[in-house]
Formats: C-alpha cells, sequence, structure tokens
C-alpha cells in the first residue's frame, strides 16, 4: 500500500511541475523583434511566432517594406494586450503580401483613429504584378476612439482601413473572422468630408472577398461628416466582389447638420465606375441597421445605397436579410430610402435574383410619408434594365420604382417566413462549399470553417498564468494530503 501511495504522489508532483499555460503571452505594447524568420517564399514564409513579430512587422511596413509577393504566415494565437496598436501600411507605406493566418487568433487589438488609414492594417495594395491578400486570420478588438480631425477623408476598418486593389490583380480577403467593435464619434466640423467605415474594409477598389464573417458592430456619429458605413465594407468603388460572407454585427449611425447617413450590414455606398461590377453571392446579414441622417439617411441589409448612373453591373444573388432595417431623417426637405435588400437604387443596370428578406424594414421622415420595401425601398431608374427577379419577403418587395411594369418579376411580397428561412438555409448550405482561394496563382487552403459557424457549447477555458497558481496550489494540497495519508498507513 506504501508503494501505491508513493506511486501516486510522485505522478501529482509531476504533473503539478509541467502544467503550463497554453495561453499566449500578451504583448507589452513596446517589445518589438528585429527580424522574421523564413524566406518570404510560398513554401518557406517569413513566420510570425510572437507579438514582438507582429509588431516588427507592422515597423517594418512603416519604415518602406511593402513585402510585395512576399508570403508571411502567422504560426500561433497572439495576444496584443489592448496596447496602442500602429496599423501595419499606410497610403503612403502600404502592405502588398499575402499575410496568412493559418486560423490563429489575433485577440487584444485596440485602435484609434488618429490619421485617414486606421484597422489592424492601415492599408493594403497590389501592384501591376502582384495581389496583396490576408487569409485564415481570425481577429478581436475595438476601436473606441476618434483624434484625428483634418479636412481630408478617413478610411477606418476593424480589418483594413484601405483596400486598393487592380483590375486583373484584386485584393483578396478570405476565411477570415472579424469581430472588432467599433464605437466612436467623428470630431465636429464644417468641411463635409466622407467617413468611410467597414467591418472588413473602409475604402475599397478591386476587391475580392470570400468566407468571411464580421461580428463587429459598428457604431459612429457624427456632425458636420457624411458617414458610409458598412458591415462588411463601407464602399464598393470598382470591381468588388463578396461570395459567401456573413454580417452579424448591428450597424448604427447617426449625422447631423445637413450631411448623409448611409448605413448596410454588407456594402454602405456602391460608386463604381460605369465599367465595373459589383457581385455580391451567397451572402447573408444578420445585423441590424439603423441610419439616422441630418440630410438624406439610406439603411439596407446588403446595398444601402447605389451613388450615380456611372454604376453599372451590380449583381446580388442568393443573397439574404435577417435583420431589422431603419432609416430615419431629421429634415424635412429629406428622404429615408430603406429596403431589406437594396436601400435607394438610383442607377440602373441592377439584377437581384433569388434573394429574400425576413426582417422587418422601416423609414420615416419629417411630415413626408417613406416608402421602404423588403427588396429594394427605392428603385428610380426607369427604362436601364433594372430587375428584381425571383425573390422573397415578408413585406411589399418593392418600395417604390418608377418602373413598375418590368422591375419586379415573379416576386412574393407576402412570403411565409418558412420560406424564407429555407432560403437563407440554402444560401448556408451553399457558403461552406468553398475551401481554398487562389492568389498570384498559388492555391491557399483555408484553415478552418468560418462562415455561418454552428453555435457550440462554451468550452472550458484554457488556464492561464492565474489558473495555473491555482492549480500549483490545489496539486500541493493534494500532495500533502497523499503524505499524510501514507504516514497514517505506515503507523499501522
Amino acid at each position: 500500500m506504501k508503494k501505491v501511495l508513493s506511486i501516486v504522489l510522485c505522478t501529482v508532483m509531476l504533473l503539478s511541475l509541467f502544467v503550463v499555460s497554453t495561453s499566449a503571452a500578451a504583448w507589452d505594447g513596446t517589445t518589438v523583434s528585429t527580424s522574421l524568420k523564413g524566406e518570404g517564399t510560398a513554401d518557406k514564409p517569413y513566420l510570425v511566432e510572437t507579438a514582438a513579430d507582429l509588431a516588427f512587422l507592422s515597423k517594418s511596413v512603416s519604415d518602406g517594406t511593402t513585402y510585395e509577393g512576399k508570403y508571411i504566415t502567422q504560426t500561433a494565437d497572439i495576444d496584443l494586450g489592448g496596447k496602442a496598436w500602429t496599423s501595419i501600411g499606410s497610403n503612403a507605406a502600404p502592405f502588398s503580401g499575402i499575410y496568412d493566418g493559418k486560423g490563429n487568433d489575433v485577440t487584444g487589438y485596440s485602435g484609434s483613429v488618429t490619421s485617414a488609414f486606421i484597422g489592424f492594417f492601415g492599408c493594403l495594395k497590389s501592384t501591376d504584378t502582384n495581389q496583396a491578400a490576408i487569409l485564415n486570420l481570425n481577429l478581436q478588438g475595438k476601436i473606441d476612439s476618434w483624434t484625428f480631425n483634418a479636412a481630408s477623408d478617413a478610411l477606418v476598418a476593424g480589418l483594413a482601413g484601405k483596400l486598393e486593389g487592380k483590375a486583373e490583380k484584386p485584393i483578396v480577403i478570405a476565411n477570415c473572422v472579424v469581430d472588432v467593435d467599433i464605437d466612436v464619434t467623428v470630431p465636429t466640423a464644417t468641411d463635409g468630408k466622407i467617413m468611410y467605415i467597414g467591418g472588413i474594409g473602409g475604402w475599397n477598389s478591386n476587391v475580392t472577398v470570400v468566407n468571411t464573417v464580421n461580428k463587429g458592430d459598428v457604431t459612429v456619429k457624427s456632425d458636420g461628416r457624411h458617414l458610409l458605413i458598412g458591415g462588411i465594407l463601407g464602399n464598393a468603388y470598382n470591381n468588388i466582389t463578396l461570395e459567401n460572407v456573413a454580417n452579424y454585427g448591428n450597424v448604427n449611425i447617426e449625422v447631423k447638420s445637413g450631411h448623409l447617413a448611409v448605413a448596410s450590414g454588407m456594402i454602405g455606398r456602391a460608386n463604381g465606375a460605369q465599367t465595373a461590377a459589383c457581385k455580391i453571392n451567397n451572402s447573408v446579414n444578420y445585423g441590424n441597421v439603423n441610419s439616422v441622417g441630418g440630410s438624406n439617411a439610406f439603411a439596407a441589409g446588403v446595398i444601402a445605397q447605389g451613388f450615380n448612373a456611372n454604376t453599372r453591373n451590380t449583381t446580388l444573388e442568393n443573397c439574404a436579410n435577417a435583420g431589422k432595417i431603419d432609416a430615419k431623417t431629421t429634415k424635412d426637405s429629406a428622404n429615408a430610402y430603406a429596403g431589406g435588400i437594396y436601400g435607394y437604387e438610383n442607377v440602373g443596370y441592377t439584377t437581384i435574383k433569388n434573394c429574400a428578406n425576413k426582417g422587418e424594414v422601416t423609414a420615416s421622415g419629417v411630415n413626408k410619408e417613406m416608402l421602404p420595401g423588403g427588396i429594394i425601398g427605392v428603385s428610380n431608374f426607369s427604362g436601364k434594365n433594372s430587375k428584381v427577379e425571383n425573390c422573397n419577403s415578408t413585406i411589399k418587395a418593392v418600395g417604390w420604382t418608377n418602373d413598375t411594369a418590368t422591375i419586379a418579376v415573379n416576386c412574393v411580397s407576402d412570403a411565409q417566413a418558412s420560406v424564407i428561412d429555407a432560403a437563407i438555409k440554402a444560401i448556408e448550405d451553399a457558403q461552406k462549399a468553398t475551401t481554398s482561394v487562389t492568389v498570384n496563382g498559388t492555391k491557399l487552403n483555408f484553415a478552418v470553417e468560418t462562415v455561418t459557424p454552428t453555435p457550440t457549447p462554451t468550452p472550458t477555458p484554457n488556464p492561464g498564468t492565474g489558473d495555473v497558481a491555482t492549480l500549483l496550489v490545489v496539486m500541493a494540497i493534494i500532495s500533502l494530503a497523499g503524505v499524510v495519508v501514507a504516514k497514517k498507513v505506515s503507523a499501522r
């Protein structure tokens, strides 16, 4: 018996020696590595192993290293500890490489709007020969202060403030989960500049977003500046593709002093060139959208506003909205436009096909009736080949149009919730089929499934530093108890 107790006691003591925390040590806000391991190739990428490595990446890009055509792989979870973060890249010194998070987390990101390009990444740019990309990254954090007050536009997002690709080399954002809450008040101004804010990208041109989720809420107030806000992208300027994308974040904005409020679960404003295309497929907005404007207000689940007649070839197919959509103007001569899918379609050449809305959609003004729609709030381009086909909504599909004869085809305006739920489920099932993306001719596999994740029980947390100390104390008590028992048995 003494031998058995001795073995048990030794085992317990050995286990106590090998108990270690699996949590990454939080960054102290100052430590920066002097280099990255690796060679930057697809086979031997640069390695980001610690927060200090990530800080080195930020610093080196600021110092002028673009990493064009280079591959960077994150090898472990990283905790930035809530310390002030310098965005990776700016408009003058952009990041042009391929960052692959490999399904790892970056937590504790803390951003402040101190310049025109703010996000975990400040600015990504493709070149004529190489695409820039972010893949397989799970990002968590916040942006909760705004001190930038120059007379210029601001480009802000949880992931990347500016995404500027090329027509033949679009930027790729793939298989990412972004949970960055943005809660800011833009300083009062009179310059009428535009604030582009999104969960994934602020200002965007030639960008493809695939199998990506935004979970962060966006709450913005402004007095004197326009707000263009999207749960995914603040705007869509040229050649934007969203494929298998989901937004769970709520979007709440308020603008005073006669300026625009444009808010959407996906894209705030689509305003590309005449030959450009904006395509959204197999994507769902689950977040609530609330837009209050001191001038016109726009709100939608997918695109809030089509800006002008130059925007062509917009296609929304197999998309859905499940969030509550509300637009309100506080100016008596202004309008409020709200649609479950598209708020204000003023561009023509738009196709909305096989889409569904189950969310409540409302619009209100001052002494003026507004006409919200389950699919489109207002379509204002007769004869420009816009179509709404095979769509279902729990309310009137199109609030108002000057082309009632041709715009809505085979649409149901009082669809049963079960029909719409089935449509949303079909979209969610289709989202799971994509497992890779090609960047610069190289096929890159997705690390984990991210879109429409199924709920799971709350996991038992990994032991942190405090938990390890507690566990060691418990082990010590067990060890002492073992000694006492051994002595009693020996005495017998």
